[in-house]
């Protein structure tokens, strides 16, 4: 999680569709199919290297409450690591009450607990992590830390977003998908996180730099919002995912060869069945030999 104020409590609170419940609104957060796939994939490098999940220590990278219940659950030793106090603020309690003793939570920034951690980890995990980083150089400046705070054997769990080559070079969807949402074709989730994340790549995307320019997507879905392409419902949904910084949003190939350049295996991991998922993989960054 970014410590800027990208990420004020508005801007958290957004996501949240049922704070009694502690529910927040998925693709932006992983559903439980998505939380299903990372206590899989964990349980699949720890059985690998010749742990158990009690043994292991498990650094999660932000507050994400559904991955931090799913690895209590799993009895692993859970610690947080996140430089946003709205973030730690509010998601704090979000797990189980018998699991909130059980986990420390430090308020730093990643780079920094990765550079100056003394006893290697099991495993760091994170959703949508790499998003919220500066530039490029900062994202191998990050991945080349974790490498380095990984006991031989451990791992990186992600789920990132990234742009698939197929998408790379078409113009902007944000009219298909209002289409597709009329129609029926994608559900409320499928359709907010899509228009921020893919409606608008033509015109608010650096292809060199790999950035997302959210302003300007917000600022263009309040026009279409004025002029009335756009219903005060589905704008609605699409505020579900606000956001007003920028993001690194690589493409594939771009993304994968960072990470190998790292001097991690790299091993990729895709749903089926929710449109996000084309976009929003797991990757599985494994560090070998010494």
């Amino acid at each position: 999680m970014s410590g800027r104020n990208d990420w004020d409590r508005q801007t958290l609170e957004s996501r949240v569709a049922d704070a009694g419940n502690r529910v927040r609104y998925p693709a932006a957060s992983p559903d439980a199919a998505e939380v299903g796939a990372y206590g899989e994939l964990l349980l699949r490098e720890f059985d690998a290297a010749g742990w158990s999940s009690p043994e292991a220590h498990v650094v999660v990278l932000g507050m994400t409450p559904e991955l931090r219940q799913r690895l209590h659950e799993m009895d692993c030793r859970v610690s947080c690591v996140d430089n946003n106090r709205n973030a730690v603020a509010l998601y704090r309690d979000w797990v189980a009450p018998e699991y909130q003793g059980r986990e420390t939570i430090e308020l730093d920034d990643w780079l920094a607990y990765a550079a100056r951690a003394r006893n290697p980890v099991h495993a760091f995990v994170g959703d949508g992590i790499l998003a919220n980083v500066r530039d490029v150089d900062c994202c191998a400046e990050l991945l080349g830390q974790l490498h380095r705070a990984l006991l031989p054997g451990g791992c990186c769990v992600f789920r990132l977003t990234a742009l698939p080559s197929c998408l790379a070079e078409l113009p902007s969807l944000a009219g298909e998908f209002i289409r597709q949402f009329r129609q029926g074709q994608l559900d409320e989730g499928e359709f907010g996180f899509a228009m921020r994340k893919l409606g608008f790549i033509e015109r608010a995307y650096d292809r060199e730099r790999g950035i997302l320019d959210n302003a300007a997507i917000y600022a263009m879905l309040a026009q279409m919002l004025g002029d009335g392409r756009l219903s005060a419902e589905e704008y609605a949904v699409i505020q579900r995912y606000f956001f007003s910084g920028p993001n690194l949003f690589l493409p594939e190939t771009v993304l994968e060869k960072i990470i190998t350049a790292s001097g991690f295996r790299l091993r990729t991991h895709k749903l089926t069945g929710r449109h996000w998922y084309r976009y929003y993989s797991f990757y599985v960054c494994t560090r070998v030999g010494c």
